[in-house]
């Protein structure tokens, strides 16, 4: 399954961070502010995410844990899911009017398959 990331962070953390993780599979994207003009909360760097990773929108399921990420995910038409675990602030993930909401890593799989 393609996976990608799209992140807030400039690629010259993201691409040291991704180095020294070493992920496998590696993300077969990865969309940073600085390769799109309109940052999340904006749907264009998930709408370029997709199309670098051959899949439609309304075929991408976007997992986030800010509201920004929802809202990014929901604009470009993808299926969102709220993590409500992470970089939580008080905006609880129950409104950000998310497709699905999880509570931990683990339960993600269960809504993808």
């Amino acid at each position: 399954m393609p996976w990608g990331i799209v992140t807030n962070k400039p690629s010259l953390y993201t691409e040291a961070i991704l180095d020294a993780l070493q992920l496998k599979p590696a993300p077969a994207s990865v969309v940073c502010p600085d390769h799109v003009e309109n940052a999340k909360p904006h749907p264009e760097p998930v709408l370029l995410a997709c199309e670098q990773l051959g899949i439609e929108p309304r075929h991408t399921v976007f997992v986030g844990d800010h509201r920004r990420d929802i809202e990014s995910g929901r604009e470009a038409g993808a299926i969102t899911i709220a993590a409500a675990y992470g970089y939580i602030d008080d905006d609880h993930p129950d409104t950000w009017n998310a497709h699905h909401l999880v509570n931990h890593a683990a339960e993600i799989s269960a809504l993808l398959f």
